[in-house]
């Protein structure tokens, strides 16, 4: 997103004036400070549209959910910030659309999409990302994080399906639908780009 890279580089800007960070640190800083302020810009505004859509605990269901699965999954890379950012909300209405049809789709399927997703998830030999160079040890770290987050986003569509919470177990298998699909998609898009050749972010 445009303003929370502006505040970013402008935050940025201010450690290396200060004596805070060193000039060659300014990338990496600034990195983290433009995803750290994007994703609380898309948690609230996530959060806001839920609860003008009548379900306040699905934004908060779908950012917290997604984020963690994309963080270590990958996904579709857009060529430039403004089709990121629009991509990314179209994907939360489209998510969106699936979870309202809820009492249409019988729980068994809820229950068998929510099984093959984490089971793509946690067997992912490799995240998509075109735009960064990942060590063994950063490899081996995200292959733990896939698992675990698998393991952790079944367990809870399990027990909120027992507790017949039907809230939140259709919130959690569209957010693993929706991170499979993006990664799929990212898979097939970026087959055969670089990192030197793509400049864009993760979706």
């Amino acid at each position: 997103m445009y303003l929370s890279y502006k505040l970013a580089a402008f935050l940025t800007r201010c450690m290396v004036r200060n004596g805070s960070i060193e000039d060659n640190q300014y990338d990496a800083y600034l990195y983290c400070l433009d995803y750290l302020l994007e994703l609380v810009v898309y948690f609230v505004t996530t959060f806001l549209f839920g609860l003008l859509l009548g379900y306040p605990l699905f934004g908060i269901l779908y950012t917290l959910v997604l984020f963690s699965l994309k963080s270590c999954c990958g996904g579709i890379h857009a060529p430039s910030r403004l089709l990121c950012t629009l991509f990314s909300y179209l994907c939360f209405f489209a998510a969106f659309g699936l979870f309202s049809l809820r009492h249409q789709i019988p729980d068994t399927a809820w229950f068998f999409i929510t099984l093959a997703c984490c089971l793509v998830i946690f067997f992912i030999k490799d995240s998509v990302s075109v735009t960064r160079e990942f060590t063994k040890e950063q490899k081996k770290h995200q292959a733990w994080h896939r698992r675990l987050a698998s393991c952790i986003c079944l367990a809870i569509f399990a027990l909120s399906w027992w507790f017949g919470l039907d809230t939140i177990y259709p919130a959690v298998a569209v957010c693993v639908f929706i991170a499979v699909f993006s990664w799929l998609m990212g898979l097939f898009t970026t087959k055969g780009d670089t990192h030197d050749n793509i400049q864009s972010r993760d979706l």
